[in-house]
């Protein structure tokens, strides 16, 4: 039993390490060009000042979606501690007029789904997401539609919106 409290005693330190929390808003609207974390998420934790001032890519949110697991890719990079994403997403909209929000955004598009790969699809409808794999029957840049086959052999036509990844409404 001894041991056992001392085993606790010697990981409360560890769990007690350095955390940041992360809070994704789900819809944001700003006139900004370059956009930080503290635009698009809450932040929680030690050193929360600093972390909120790291500027995301516009890569992240050239779908004007900043996605959890592309902004969890990015951070692992960026930083140096432990931390945890809560939402699933930010959506963004700018309040500035079409043509300006396209010089924010280039508009290069690479191709993010390529020929013969395995995808994750993302399916909606009516509030409900569904989450499975299916191959891509051809190159897809962001707004794109193409076409994914399932593995039952349906094919269902989808846009891709990070790489790797295709949405499609029903």
């Amino acid at each position: 039993m001894f041991r056992v409290f001392l085993l606790l005693l010697l990981l409360l330190p560890l769990s007690a390490s350095a955390r940041v929390n992360i809070y994704l808003f789900p819809e944001v609207e700003t006139d900004k060009n370059n956009l930080t974390l503290s635009d698009i998420a809450g932040i929680e934790g030690d050193q929360a000042e600093q972390i909120s001032a790291i500027s995301i890519p516009k890569l992240l949110y050239k779908d004007f979606i900043v996605d959890r697991k592309e902004l969890n890719d990015f951070l692992a990079v960026s930083l140096n501690q432990a931390f945890a994403i809560f939402g699933n997403g930010a959506r963004l909209t700018f309040k500035k007029n079409e043509t300006t929000v396209s010089e924010v955004i280039k508009e290069e598009k690479p191709v993010i789904v390529k020929k013969g790969e395995y995808v994750d699809l993302v399916i909606k409808n009516k509030g409900i997401s569904i989450e499975m794999t299916g191959k891509s029957l051809q190159n897809g840049t962001v707004d794109d539609e193409i076409n994914i086959r399932l593995r039952n052999g349906r094919i269902l036509k989808g846009k891709p919106f990070s790489t790797g990844r295709v949405v499609v409404n029903l």
